[in-house]
């Protein structure tokens, strides 16, 4: 279920995409200030490396998917996106327009097109 989310969060446009997008820059425009503050350098991709971490883990063999592996399928396209001018941010867009590809070719093929 947290890969369809994820999926269905990379294919999202318009206006929830543009919020959802808005968001993201947001909290990563405060997590990179947070960060320059207490490290002295920023970090603004760390909402991302959490998301995914916590989304790889909870989907990992022997490991069970929690109320925030969605939440965190979800978080993680826009802040790729807000991201995107580093090289974490465009490998996980390029993995997501993968991911995106394979599942609309994979149901065109089922269902005909």
């Amino acid at each position: 279920m947290a890969v369809l989310f994820l999926t269905a969060s990379a294919g999202v446009t318009g206006a929830i995409a543009g919020w959802l997008t808005n968001g993201a820059a947001w909290a990563t425009r405060t997590t990179g200030s947070a960060t320059a503050y207490l490290f002295g350098s920023p970090v603004p991709s760390l909402l991302l490396l959490f998301a995914l971490a916590v989304f790889l883990w909870d989907l990992w063999p022997k490991h069970q998917a929690g109320r925030f592996t969605s939440v965190a399928a979800v978080a993680i396209p826009p802040l790729a996106q807000a991201a995107a001018a580093g090289a974490l941010g465009t490998a996980v867009l390029s993995a997501l327009g993968f991911l995106s590809t394979a599942v609309g070719n994979g149901l065109t093929f089922m269902f005909g097109g």
